[in-house]
C-alpha cells in the first residue's frame, strides 16, 4: 500500500491499496487519529499486531 514507502499512507495510497471496499474515505478519517491526513502504522495497527 504505502507506494512511495515513506512509511505512511495518504488517502490515495489507502484508498488504492483497497479499492472495491466501502466508506473508504471515512475509514481513512477514523483511522487518522491525530487528523494530519497520513496514516502510520500506530495509527491503525493494534499493538498486539505489531
Amino acid at each position: 500500500m504505502d507506494t512511495n514507502h515513506d512509511g505512511m499512507l495518504t488517502p490515495e495510497e489507502y484508498i488504492a491499496g483497497l479499492k472495491g471496499a466501502a466508506n473508504l474515505d471515512h475509514r481513512f478519517k477514523n483511522f487518522d487519529k491525530n487528523g494530519d491526513g497520513t496514516l502510520r502504522r500506530e495509527e491503525f495497527v493494534t499493538p498486539s499486531e505489531k
